[in-house]
């Protein structure tokens, strides 16, 4: 066999270093499993490996046999790096489901019938249509004609890198401000690819007979490991919030080290009213103003375990059981806190109307009608929580116009009467038969004999009143 005709040159210099820095790449971004799409990034920096290390040979070996096993070879990387990228693209931008369910599969299929067409090309043509050699600055190049199976590659090609660049761009533009940095780290990953592809097939390329996609495809790759590296816990929201978190019965908040708003959930925000249009770097007290004493309880909350219960507005009462969770810090920056909220609300009222029951040992006149009246108040502030039908239609207020409320504020009693009640309540525990005026909404007055008692739930410690009224 003779010896091969080495040519050595700065493109094929700098081919192997582009494919070494691709592996080494690869190693990186092997290591960042848990980040999304890095088992797709890792696969295509292999990927343009082989192709830069392909292509490093050829330009580097003047023989023209050697020079077209080269070109096939390349073809391990042509063929596989779009489809990569794409599967990269979908992994990042959070669609992973279309990957774990096999729904793309059917793109290696083409990916293997492009290369299965270039390792036969002697057999049909349809790749190459013919190889020859130029000398350009002292080098031997080689140059090929195209057959129509390659521009069937550069479709295929051009179809996943622009669905991927789609999912990029679209990613970016719904970023939340204070992660936009790093969409746009990857749309320059994107720009780098179509220049280098624009470049080589269109004939505008500044250096004859030089393709240059291998390059570009290593520096679009680079690019993205640098981003990868870049994601931390709060860098992942944009992400996640779309496959994941908004997909969850849980509130989720988080926020940053200096309270602002970094993401909210679609549970919390139906929860706490906030509109979807919200930008981030809105604060704590702004996202709570419509949760009465919550701003105030929890600002210096740097972690908790708790129930409380909200009243949002008069017509509901949430709920809630609450954790906390401290965010790790950050390149020496302190970190920002997670808040999940787990709305408990219907096991609470379950709670009540157990404890509801204890009633049933006191002294209740029987000549009264058997619908009573009941309300339910906070003890530590005597907000009124929920009221019965009967409660309505005696006194004739909204409920709306009660809940959240005290008696007092709503001018349903007296300051004496409640203060005659609270005595009793706090001398006994409990009221039997206490007699009642109660004031309706036309101003008309409701004779009422009234049985309450004390009741736990949870941590919170709640009045039970029950009183029958005249039919």
């Amino acid at each position: 066999m003779d010896a091969l005709l080495w040519q050595p040159n700065f493109y094929a210099i700098a081919l192997i270093v582009a494919g070494m820095l691709s592996v080494s790449g690869a190693a990186v971004a092997s290591q960042r499993r848990g980040n999304p799409g890095a088992i797709w990034l890792t696969l295509l920096m292999l990927s343009i490996a082989v192709w830069s290390f392909g292509y490093a040979l050829e330009l580097a070996i003047g023989d023209l046999r050697v020079q077209i096993l080269m070109a096939k070879i390349e073809y391990l990387g042509i063929t596989t790096s779009p489809v990569l990228w794409f599967f990269f693209a979908l992994g990042y931008c959070g669609y992973t489901d279309m990957l774990r369910k096999g729904r793309l599969h059917w793109l290696w299929l083409g990916s293997l019938s492009f290369l299965l067409l270039a390792w036969t090309n002697e057999m049909h043509g349809l790749i190459w249509t013919g190889f020859y050699q130029v000398h350009h600055n002292a080098l031997k190049i080689l140059v090929v004609t195209h057959g129509l199976a390659f521009w069937g590659l550069v479709a295929f090609s051009y179809i996943l890198l622009l669905a991927g660049s789609i999912l990029f761009v679209r990613q970016a533009i719904r970023t939340r401000s204070p992660h936009r940095a790093q969409s746009f780290t990857i749309l320059l990953a994107v720009a780098v690819i179509w220049i280098g592809n624009i470049l080589y097939n269109t004939g505008l390329n500044p250096f004859p007979y030089l393709d240059l996609t291998s390059f570009a495809m290593t520096a679009a790759g680079l690019i993205a490991i640098f981003s990868l590296l870049r994601v931390g816990p709060l860098d992942l929201f944009p992400v996640v919030s779309e496959t994941v978190l908004d997909s969850m019965n849980e509130g989720i908040l988080v926020l940053d080290e200096k309270d602002e708003l970094v993401y909210a959930n679609r549970a919390f925000r139906q929860y706490a009213g906030i509109p979807a249009t919200l930008e981030a770097g809105a604060s704590f007290e702004s996202i709570f103003k419509h949760w009465p004493g919550f701003f105030e309880a929890f600002q210096k909350a740097a972690s908790a375990n708790t129930e409380f219960m909200i009243a949002p507005n008069p017509a509901q009462v949430f709920y809630f059981a609450l954790r906390i969770a401290p965010l790790p810090r950050r390149r020496n920056a302190a970190g920002g806190r997670i808040f999940i909220f787990e709305d408990i609300s219907e096991s609470k009222q379950a709670e009540i109307q157990q404890a509801a029951r204890q009633l049933s040992h006191l002294n209740v006149p029987s000549q009264e009608t058997p619908a009573p009246l009941t309300f339910t108040f906070r003890a530590k502030d005597g907000k009124i929580i929920e009221v019965n039908r009967t409660f309505i239609l005696k006194l004739g207020y909204p409920r709306e116009d009660i809940v959240g409320r005290t008696l007092l504020e709503a001018g349903i009693w007296s300051a004496e009467q409640r203060a005659d009640f609270l005595r009793q309540m706090h001398r006994t525990g409990e009221v039997k038969d206490f007699p009642l005026r109660l004031t309706r909404s036309n101003g008309d007055s409701l004779e009422v004999r009234l049985t309450a008692c004390r009741m736990q739930a949870g941590e919170e410690t709640f009045v039970f009143c029950l009183a029958a009224v005249p039919s």
